[in-house]
């Protein structure tokens, strides 16, 4: 994934940005636009809950933005300790010489075994 894309569907971060302006400012206008109650203090209260609201949903895709953050340095780390292409035929190159001298000794023993002499020589 690329790192402009953000969120579990991997939209573009403005497709996000833009969703999330347009929820918040549906949000504010339904708390703004409500009907005050006798005291009057809804206005106010609505306000104060648009911004808690905006300052929740801010707070919500600066951890979402942070986490993707991490999990890039993650991915990133973990190519890093990946061996190479060439590394990797050289330890299966090493691997090969390993199993064809071990293989050399047991096909020796199994010669010794079957002519009655002691493994031990």
């Amino acid at each position: 994934m690329s790192p402009e894309l953000i969120g579990p569907l991997g939209l573009p971060g403005w497709m996000v940005a833009l969703a999330t302006v347009f929820y918040i400012g549906l949000v504010a206008k339904d708390r703004l636009t409500r009907k005050p109650h006798k005291n009057g203090l809804s206005v106010q209260a609505n306000i104060i809950s648009a911004i808690s609201s905006l300052a929740a949903a801010v707070d919500g895709m600066a951890r979402d933005i942070e986490a993707v953050k991490d999990n890039q340095q993650s991915m990133a780390s973990r190519l890093e300790i990946m061996p190479t292409r060439e590394e990797v035929k050289d330890i299966a190159a090493k691997n090969r010489q390993f199993l064809r001298e071990e293989s050399a000794k047991l096909a020796g023993m199994l010669v010794k075994l079957r002519s009655g002499a002691s493994i031990a020589e």
